[in-house]
């Protein structure tokens, strides 16, 4: 359902947008991209008028832009994160604008750490809601408790039956599921392993690592006692506010792992124990971590405390998925990166993580066409997802069927 705008385009087969620098994230200059339904069919010069002779053709003009691969955000919370609060906790469900005016084209939903008023299969519904609308989504199956949910008859079931399960979220070193068993996450990476295999899937263990003292271990652990390989692993919240956790996130990563940065672990989204992406970024690199191995996530639609200037808790608010495309903006001007080093942070990277750079993450022929637009300040200009302009000059223009569009919204 979309918005009328001056700036979105008709809704042609075929699209070229050309004017702008293009970063596939590599640098490939000013280069046209014919866009031929939901795929890239092309990338080179004078597309527009070839285009014509098959048919209408929207042109969009992305002179003074950089036009760079859709992000990838693997940790959302579609329905809401959080809860521990009780009744007055309960975060709402995403609606897809709020997650594409970030320059997200492709979202991983994830169940918070309440079971009790949502569940997998509100999540896997929601996750069809946002790609009916033109987002491209998936979803872990778990939570934090292990032995793990499922939707099917097990975890293994789930990622080989089920399209959009990519894998599983299981929760580490975090007090209200400690999860220390050894045994328990050994049979959870048997049946990994075994999913990979039937499925072709990532088959990830996505990992939320709390704040309990044994931090990584149970991970370096896991590692030890089974054949699992460590790029199936992958822990989050790595920016947690100790030196110990950055440690182990370096640690992981000499021994090949991957690691994942979480956007709102910041005072300026309200968190008093993580530290900013870019300061994590400037630590690990430092230590001789390559950028390849570093992702960046959301963890958007948690609730996160409203902090008075004394750091009192005064209230509560859910944190916008743009927090990861404002983070981000961070990590690039902090660590004075090249946009050719900071995008595969939240593009081609995670799309290897999650074994789905086949089709997304970077910009060539046979690609999905999940591009975006950057002004010279980076925001965010133009957001095209699966060929289909969801943002347009700043604004959305794809809307849900439920979010109030104007003035004259009448409750009753």
């Amino acid at each position: 359902m979309s918005v009328p705008s001056p700036n979105q385009s008709s809704g042609a087969f075929f699209k070229v947008i050309r004017g702008g620098e293009v970063f596939g994230p590599a640098p490939l200059g000013r280069r046209e991209i014919l866009v031929a339904g939901e795929r890239i069919l092309g990338i080179g010069e004078g597309f527009a008028d070839k285009a014509k002779a098959l048919g209408p053709v929207d042109v969009i003009d992305a002179t003074g832009r950089s036009v760079v691969p859709g992000f990838i955000d693997q940790h959302m919370h579609f329905l809401g994160g959080g809860d521990g609060e009780g009744p007055l906790g309960r975060v709402p469900e995403l609606h897809v604008s709020w997650i594409t005016a970030g320059g997200v084209t492709t979202a991983v939903g994830i169940m918070g750490i309440d079971m009790e008023y949502k569940g997998l299969h509100g999540l896997l519904v929601k996750a069809r809601e946002l790609d009916r609308l033109g987002l491209s989504t998936y979803i872990y199956t778990g939570a934090f408790e292990v032995p793990s949910p499922y939707l099917t008859s097990s975890v293994r079931a789930d990622i080989v039956l089920i399209d959009k399960v990519i894998g599983v979220k299981v929760a580490i070193a975090e007090d209200t599921y400690p999860n220390l068993s050894l045994e328990q996450l050994a049979r959870l990476a048997g049946q990994l392993r075994l999913a990979a295999n039937i499925s072709g899937k990532a088959a990830v263990m996505h990992c939320h690592t709390g704040r309990n003292p044994k931090r990584m271990q149970p991970l370096f652990d896991l590692l030890d006692a089974v054949n699992l390989p460590i790029a199936q692993i992958l822990p989050t919240h790595l920016n947690r506010h100790t030196p110990a956790y950055l440690e182990h996130a370096i640690r992981w990563a000499k021994l090949g792992g991957n690691i994942d940065f979480s956007a709102i672990l910041t005072r300026r989204t309200g968190s008093v124990n993580g530290i900013g992406v870019d300061e994590a970024v400037q630590q690990v690199i430092a230590a001789g971590v390559g950028l390849e191995q570093i992702t960046m996530s959301s963890d958007a639609n948690v609730s996160m405390p409203v902090l008075s200037p004394e750091d009192h808790v005064i209230g509560l608010r859910n944190t916008s998925p743009g927090v990861l495309h404002r983070e981000w903006k961070r990590v690039v001007h902090t660590n004075k990166l090249t946009l050719a080093q900071a995008l595969p942070l939240v593009t081609a990277n995670p799309a290897r993580v999650l074994r789905l750079d086949d089709r997304k993450g970077t910009l060539r022929p046979g690609m999905d066409a999940d591009i975006v637009l950057l002004t010279d300040a980076l925001a965010v200009d133009t957001v095209i997802c699966r060929g289909k302009v969801m943002v347009a000059g700043g604004q959305a223009v794809v809307k849900g069927p439920f979010e109030e569009r104007d003035s004259s919204y009448i409750p009753f």
